[in-house]
């Protein structure tokens, strides 16, 4: 009860800046799989490092009939060891004919900082600028964090539902890139015995990944 009078408090400072009064508590909790289509820096996961999983849960005041706001936070975790990232935001929703109808369409944006924390990095292919014989990781970041999204709500009891939602999310990432070089023993015949490889120096370059999420969960 004490968590849900301040994040009913922290709505209210947002709404008091547009003068808005604010009609009732309402919650959300989704569940979230997106994909990696591109990465502003040219490069590709090699693997499950693609996909990053999570859960998002939003709690606010229910402006009117259509508008929400509120703010929430998350987890986040890829496939491939990737790491995981925490994102904390604000978030406005507006349901679109939402009156007695079984199903409705909305729109939402939820904007606001992710915190990242890195693990030993999902397999990359480094982009043209970067030897391909040298392995680069991937890993969630810290920066912005915004998910605009398009979905329809099924209404299953006065206050409660279930979404589905299509989202947009440039992912804020970094990647390291290792340098090696090899050394080679060779004996007195000119043959190879042993061969073996140091890192040299790493290179941590940030990027945004452009994902595709698919997205389903409850409002209460």
């Amino acid at each position: 009860m004490a968590m849900k009078k301040i994040i009913i408090i922290l709505s209210l400072i947002i709404l008091s800046a547009t003068g808005v009064k604010a009609q009732h508590y309402r919650g959300f909790v989704d569940f979230m799989a997106s994909y990696s289509l591109s990465q502003s820096n040219g490069s590709t996961f090699d693997g499950p490092g693609a996909f990053v999983i999570g859960g998002t849960s939003s709690h606010g005041v229910q402006v009117s009939r259509n508008c929400f706001v509120g703010v929430g936070g998350g987890f986040l975790s890829d496939l491939d060891n990737g790491g995981s990232g925490i994102p904390v935001f604000m978030e406005g929703r507006w349901d679109f004919f939402r009156v007695h109808s079984i199903y409705n369409f909305f729109i939402s944006l939820k904007f606001g900082y992710q915190i990242g924390f890195g693990s030993y990095g999902a397999d990359m292919i480094c982009n043209n600028n970067q030897s391909s014989s040298a392995p680069c990781r991937g890993y969630i970041g810290n920066g912005l964090y915004v998910q605009p999204s398009i979905g329809v709500r099924l209404r299953l009891t006065d206050i409660l539902g279930v979404n589905f939602a299509l989202s947009y999310i440039p992912m804020p990432m970094v990647m390291e890139h290792r340098h090696e070089y090899r050394e080679y023993v060779f004996n007195s015949w000119g043959d190879m015995y042993w061969e073996y490889s140091r890192d040299m120096t790493t290179t941590t370059t940030k990027f945004i990944s452009h994902r595709i999420a698919l997205t389903v969960g409850l409002d209460f």
